[in-house]
């Protein structure tokens, strides 16, 4: 069994110091449950001049002639030694996954600052995404086949994951953002876990409205669990409706462990439901070893989608709200 490092040095990485400029006295742009994140702009190594983004991301962003901005994520911490050691574990897992992820459904790490962070625990600099998170992007107006399209990224970038035998851990709707030109990207990798790699433990954890049950009783990460947790954002993104959304996190779990309920299909949900609906049906079910693997989920998606295309003609590159 492989260790994680137990410093980033010890790390392939590449160290964006001093090349991001971005406003250290202001407000954070974008808050997540653990962390701050701030816009800024990646400049040229050795002319100071903002950079131009190079032929690969410029194919993958569809830009030329702009700026590169970035998202600089600062993991709240506190100087106490202890909570600090601990985040630097957070940083170094979130480090070594993601910088060895390559898809076009998964956010691109671009590299580390250690001039951005707090007390020695550097920043990760991603892309920023102007359309936020999936929640964010979609509305009540968002076309069936925009949803499916963002369902369907989801799926191959978690199937990836997968097979690169990383846990993604915290799949939920804020964890998918969304590309400018509309492509669903997987986010967060501070609570993955990497199979068949030792080191130190990651402790399940998250919002419990997606989890599943037998994290909830106390067990650990699967790529069961990823499924499960894909099934509930999966119906939040094609129904546009939070699950148990009026209920505090004690009663959602009652309702998951005693009662073994699952999300109800909305009156108003769109046409095309029922065939999703057997997808997500396949995802949540109780027993892990009964879930869908990844690779059984893209192959539905894609027969539903190949279903709704035929009764509802499209071009295929329509991604517009």
């Amino acid at each position: 069994m492989a260790s994680l490092p137990l410093e980033l040095s010890q790390e392939s990485y590449t160290d964006l110091s001093g090349r991001i400029r971005h406003d250290r006295n202001g407000d954070p742009d974008h808050c997540g449950g653990y962390s701050d994140v701030y816009i800024g702009y990646l400049t040229d190594e050795e002319t100071g001049n903002e950079t131009k983004v190079d032929r690969r991301l410029a194919r993958a962003f569809q830009i030329t002639d702009k700026n590169l901005k970035v998202a600089i994520k600062v993991l709240r911490i506190t100087n106490d030694s202890k909570n600090v050691e601990k985040v630097k574990k957070y940083v170094i897992r979130e480090t070594v996954t993601w910088s060895e992820i390559d898809h076009e459904n998964v956010l691109e790490f671009f590299g580390i600052a250690d001039d951005l962070g707090r007390y020695g625990c550097p920043a990760l600099v991603s892309p920023y995404c102007n359309k936020g998170t999936v929640s964010n992007y979609l509305t009540p107006n968002s076309s069936r086949q925009v949803r499916l399209d963002i369902i369907m990224g989801v799926c191959k970038g978690l199937k990836y994951l997968h097979e690169k035998k990383v846990i993604h851990g915290d799949l939920k709707p804020s964890n998918v953002l969304v590309h400018d030109d509309g492509r669903a990207l997987l986010c967060d990798f501070g609570r993955s876990k990497i199979l068949n790699t030792g080191g130190f433990t990651t402790r399940p954890s998250g919002v419990v409205r997606y989890q599943a049950p037998e994290i909830q009783n106390g067990g650990g990460l699967s790529k069961a669990t990823d499924v499960y947790a894909l099934g509930i954002t999966s119906f939040e993104i094609w129904t546009g409706e939070t699950p148990w959304k009026d209920l505090k996190d004690g009663q959602i779990i009652i309702a998951i462990l005693v009662r073994n309920e699952r999300p109800v299909r909305p009156v108003s949900a769109p046409s095309g439901t029922e065939l999703v609906w057997n997808v997500l049906e396949h995802c949540w079910t109780l027993e892990p070893e009964k879930r869908l693997s990844m690779t059984e989920v893209v192959q539905k998606v894609q027969d539903v989608d190949a279903v709704l295309f035929l009764s509802s003609p499209r071009p295929r590159d329509d991604l517009a709200n």
